[in-house]
C-alpha cells in the first residue's frame, strides 16, 4: 500500500467513523482538535481499520498519533512488516 492508497483509505474510514466531510480529512488535520476524535471514536476507528485491513490492529496505533498523516504512516508501517 503506497502513501496515496493509505491516505485514501484513512480519509474514507475517518469520514465514515467521525461523520466529517472527507475534504476535512487531510494529512495535517489533527485527529482530536480538527476532526473531533474522542476516546470512543478512537475505538471505533481501530475497529474500522481492522475491518478494512482484515487484520488485528493494536489500539496504540491511534493512541500514539496526532494527525491523519501519522495514522497513514502507522498503517503503512504495519502492512510493510507483514
Amino acid at each position: 500500500m503506497n502513501n496515496d492508497d493509505a491516505l485514501r483509505m484513512i480519509r474514507r474510514v475517518l469520514s465514515d467513523t467521525l461523520g466529517v466531510d472527507a475534504d476535512a480529512v487531510v494529512p495535517d488535520a489533527h485527529l482530536r482538535d480538527d476532526l473531533g476524535l474522542d476516546s470512543l471514536d478512537a475505538i471505533d476507528l481501530v475497529a474500522a481499520l481492522q475491518d478494512e485491513l482484515g487484520e488485528q490492529i493494536e489500539s496504540t496505533l491511534i493512541a500514539d498519533v496526532a494527525t491523519v498523516g501519522e495514522v497513514a504512516a502507522q498503517v503503512r508501517r504495519r502492512l510493510a512488516t507483514q
